[in-house]
Protein backbone atom coordinates (compact mmCIF):
# COMPACT_ATOMS: atom_id res chain seq x y z
CA UNK A 1 0.00 0.00 0.00
CA UNK A 2 1.24 3.60 -0.45
CA UNK A 3 -0.01 6.85 0.92
CA UNK A 4 -2.56 8.18 -1.08
CA UNK A 5 -2.84 11.45 -2.24
CA UNK A 6 -5.07 13.80 -4.24
CA UNK A 7 -4.62 17.18 -5.76
CA UNK A 8 -6.43 20.43 -4.92
CA UNK A 9 -6.19 23.90 -6.51
CA UNK A 10 -5.63 27.13 -4.11
CA UNK A 11 -8.17 29.61 -4.54
CA UNK A 12 -7.15 33.24 -3.16
CA UNK A 13 -7.13 36.02 -4.92
CA UNK A 14 -5.19 37.99 -2.18
CA UNK A 15 -1.94 36.04 -3.16
CA UNK A 16 -2.11 35.61 -6.76
CA UNK A 17 1.43 34.39 -7.64
CA UNK A 18 -0.23 30.75 -5.91
CA UNK A 19 -3.75 31.29 -6.69
CA UNK A 20 -5.08 29.02 -9.28
CA UNK A 21 -2.08 26.29 -8.74
CA UNK A 22 -2.50 22.94 -7.46
CA UNK A 23 -0.37 21.23 -4.18
CA UNK A 24 -0.87 17.58 -3.24
CA UNK A 25 -3.05 16.85 0.24
CA UNK A 26 -2.35 13.46 1.90
CA UNK A 27 -5.60 11.41 2.07
CA UNK A 28 -6.71 9.45 4.50
CA UNK A 29 -8.57 6.42 4.38
CA UNK A 30 -9.51 5.11 8.20
CA UNK A 31 -8.27 5.13 11.35
CA UNK A 32 -6.30 1.97 13.23
CA UNK A 33 -7.18 2.10 16.91
CA UNK A 34 -5.21 0.46 19.88
CA UNK A 35 -7.00 -3.11 19.69
CA UNK A 36 -6.24 -3.21 16.26
CA UNK A 37 -2.41 -2.27 16.55
CA UNK A 38 -2.34 -4.84 19.70
CA UNK A 39 -3.05 -8.11 17.15
CA UNK A 40 -0.92 -7.08 14.41
CA UNK A 41 2.08 -6.72 17.21
CA UNK A 42 0.33 -9.86 18.45
CA UNK A 43 1.02 -11.83 15.29
CA UNK A 44 4.53 -9.75 15.30
CA UNK A 45 6.09 -11.13 18.22
CA UNK A 46 6.07 -13.11 21.08
CA UNK A 47 3.54 -10.71 23.18
CA UNK A 48 -0.08 -11.51 24.09
CA UNK A 49 -2.59 -9.30 22.89
CA UNK A 50 -3.39 -7.99 26.78
CA UNK A 51 0.14 -8.01 27.11
CA UNK A 52 0.47 -5.28 24.60
CA UNK A 53 -2.74 -3.54 25.51
CA UNK A 54 -1.28 -3.18 29.07
CA UNK A 55 1.99 -1.92 28.04
CA UNK A 56 0.31 0.68 25.52
CA UNK A 57 -2.36 1.59 28.42
CA UNK A 58 0.73 2.46 31.03
CA UNK A 59 2.70 4.16 28.42
CA UNK A 60 -0.14 6.60 27.91
CA UNK A 61 -0.71 7.13 31.45
CA UNK A 62 3.50 7.75 31.44
CA UNK A 63 4.18 10.13 28.94
CA UNK A 64 0.97 12.62 30.27
CA UNK A 65 2.70 12.39 33.82
CA UNK A 66 5.83 13.42 32.21
CA UNK A 67 4.84 15.95 30.23
CA UNK A 68 2.77 16.95 33.38
CA UNK A 69 5.88 17.37 35.08
CA UNK A 70 6.97 20.05 32.65
CA UNK A 71 9.26 17.00 30.83
CA UNK A 72 9.48 16.54 27.10
CA UNK A 73 9.49 12.45 26.03
CA UNK A 74 11.39 10.77 23.84
CA UNK A 75 10.58 7.25 22.74
CA UNK A 76 13.52 6.01 20.65
CA UNK A 77 12.48 5.14 17.10
CA UNK A 78 8.90 6.85 17.45
CA UNK A 79 9.84 10.81 18.47
CA UNK A 80 9.69 13.48 20.71
CA UNK A 81 6.05 14.41 22.69
CA UNK A 82 6.49 17.76 24.30
CA UNK A 83 3.72 20.27 25.82
CA UNK A 84 3.19 23.40 23.95
CA UNK A 85 0.75 26.73 25.10
CA UNK A 86 -0.51 29.51 23.50
CA UNK A 87 -1.13 32.95 25.18
CA UNK A 88 -2.21 36.37 25.02
CA UNK A 89 0.55 38.71 25.01
CA UNK A 90 0.42 41.43 27.76
CA UNK A 91 2.32 44.81 27.98
CA UNK A 92 3.53 44.26 31.38
CA UNK A 93 4.94 40.81 33.04
CA UNK A 94 2.52 41.71 36.28
CA UNK A 95 -0.77 41.71 34.04
CA UNK A 96 -0.08 38.04 32.67
CA UNK A 97 -2.99 36.12 34.25
CA UNK A 98 -3.21 32.11 34.24
CA UNK A 99 -6.45 31.68 33.82
CA UNK A 100 -7.27 34.68 31.38
CA UNK A 101 -4.25 34.77 29.26
CA UNK A 102 -3.13 31.33 28.73
CA UNK A 103 -5.34 29.94 25.52
CA UNK A 104 -4.46 26.33 24.50
CA UNK A 105 -2.50 23.88 25.43
CA UNK A 106 -1.30 20.94 23.37
CA UNK A 107 1.25 18.14 22.60
CA UNK A 108 3.78 18.52 19.98
CA UNK A 109 4.86 15.41 18.42
CA UNK A 110 8.28 15.44 16.27
CA UNK A 111 9.41 12.28 14.63
CA UNK A 112 12.51 10.75 15.49
CA UNK A 113 15.09 11.17 12.79
CA UNK A 114 18.59 10.87 11.58
CA UNK A 115 21.36 12.60 9.21
CA UNK A 116 22.28 10.20 6.45
CA UNK A 117 26.08 9.73 5.39
CA UNK A 118 25.39 13.17 3.17
CA UNK A 119 24.39 15.03 6.47
CA UNK A 120 20.11 15.39 5.06
CA UNK A 121 17.40 14.75 7.65
CA UNK A 122 14.93 11.91 7.01
CA UNK A 123 12.28 11.10 9.48
CA UNK A 124 12.21 7.78 10.54
CA UNK A 125 8.13 7.59 10.60
CA UNK A 126 8.46 8.85 6.63
CA UNK A 127 11.51 6.98 5.29
CA UNK A 128 9.89 4.26 3.16
CA UNK A 129 6.67 5.94 2.34
CA UNK A 130 5.39 5.05 -1.23
CA UNK A 131 2.79 7.72 -2.90
CA UNK A 132 -0.08 6.85 -5.47
CA UNK A 133 -2.70 9.38 -6.53
CA UNK A 134 -5.97 8.66 -5.67
CA UNK A 135 -8.18 7.90 -8.51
Amino acid sequence: MAVLLRLQQIRDPHHPQTDGKWFARAVHVGTTHTNSIAEMMQANCTLKKSDILAVICELTETIKHELNESRSVHLDGLGTFKMCISSNAVEHREDFSLDNDVRSVRISFTPERHLDAYGQSHWFLTDDAKMAMLK
